[in-house]
């Protein structure tokens, strides 16, 4: 039974060899009542030209244009265009079972008020290798997540929200309703949309099916990363204080969890500045990681358990130590990328 329309919006950058590839799993969906926003984000390939074929070939697919903006801009795009009562985002180098939207609307048609349906799925890496994440079959209240939140803040949480977005069906009447989008941030712009959507809803399905998968380049993801990834984590956490912390203050979990998330995202942001392809030299780099070690000293963080030497040498700002132990970790990386 088919209840409504679901936009499926799939920003895409430079992704002339793998779109068509994504779009096949989603042009072949089972269930039919489906519309496709590309929004092509300033590609410099021929991205933009397979998106006007694919229109031409299915009047189900919608094309928009953009200047580079990013991601998150680009679905706030496709979100303008979208006519259906729930929108889908997935990535345009991923892959979507063919009976996923049928299951996803056949929760929504129980009646039972689901605001929020998120699926399991799985991670293949370049080496293929792969990674599952999975659910066990529940529904739960808004509140109670939201009371709870620590227990969906990473991935590997039992009700994980967070750091995902393409494992969910979201209402565009609840986005329409609050204005709900996604900011101006180059990374993390999917986590401050789902916080904010979390914030209004009512009552949640999780799935036990893996009905996505996300395909991920091992070596080459940091590469995309700016020198600058540290300071969208430090606008990130200012969204979760805003945002999450006020749910449940009394519970310290959250916070542990938000203190947590913002060192591991200061870590990422020196892998990311160690394996960046500027030309600036080393010693640029090594400053720009004392800059790094400054901002996480103002936050005044307690140490975070069973997490790495490297994370006690952030909080006490030890960069050069940080320097040499991704240095190390960046050349072996270049190896690998250079046998590829």
């Amino acid at each position: 039974m088919e209840n409504g329309l679901v936009s499926v919006i799939i920003p895409v950058y430079n992704m002339e060899e793998q779109l068509k590839q994504c779009m096949e799993s989603v042009r072949g969906q089972t269930y039919r009542k489906i519309e496709i926003i590309l929004v092509n984000d300033g590609s410099t390939d021929g991205t933009e030209r397979v998106c006007w074929e694919l229109e031409k070939e299915d009047g189900r697919i919608i094309v928009r244009n953009q200047k580079n903006k990013g991601a998150g801009l680009a679905r706030n795009l496709g979100m303008e265009a979208a006519r259906g009562e729930y929108v889908y985002f997935m990535d345009a180098d991923d892959f979507l079972e063919k009976q996923a939207i049928e299951k996803l609307m056949k929760e929504i048609g129980t009646g039972n008020g689901y605001d929020l349906i998120a699926f399991s799925y799985k991670i293949r890496y370049s080496d293929g290798e792969e990674k599952i994440y999975s659910y066990a079959e529940r529904e739960v209240s808004g509140e109670k997540i939201r009371k709870n939140y620590e227990q969906s803040m990473t991935m590997d949480a039992p009700m994980a929200l967070q750091g995902m977005l393409c494992n969910k069906l979201f209402s565009m009447e609840l986005i329409n309703r609050y204005g709900i989008c996604f900011p101006d941030l180059r990374r993390g712009e999917d986590e401050v949309f789902i916080m904010q959507y979390v914030d209004k809803i009512r009552r949640v399905k999780f799935l036990p099916d893996i009905l996505y998968e996300y395909r991920q380049d091992r070596y080459q993801y940091l590469c995309k990363y700016s020198p600058e990834y540290y300071k969208s984590i430090l606008e990130i956490r200012n969204y979760y204080l805003r945002i999450v912390y006020p749910w449940n203050p009394e519970n310290p979990a959250i916070l542990n969890q938000i203190n947590a998330h913002t060192e591991y995202g200061m870590i990422r942001g020196i892998k990311a500045l160690m394996t960046s392809k500027t030309r600036k030299n080393g010693l640029w780099k090594y400053r720009k990681i004392k800059e790094i070690c400054k901002a996480c000293h103002k936050l005044q963080l307690s140490p975070t358990e069973n997490m790495g030497r490297e994370y006690r040498w952030l909080r006490e700002g030890k960069a050069f130590l940080l320097y040499l132990k991704f240095w190390k970790n960046v050349k072996g990386m270049e190896f690998k990328l250079w046998k590829k």
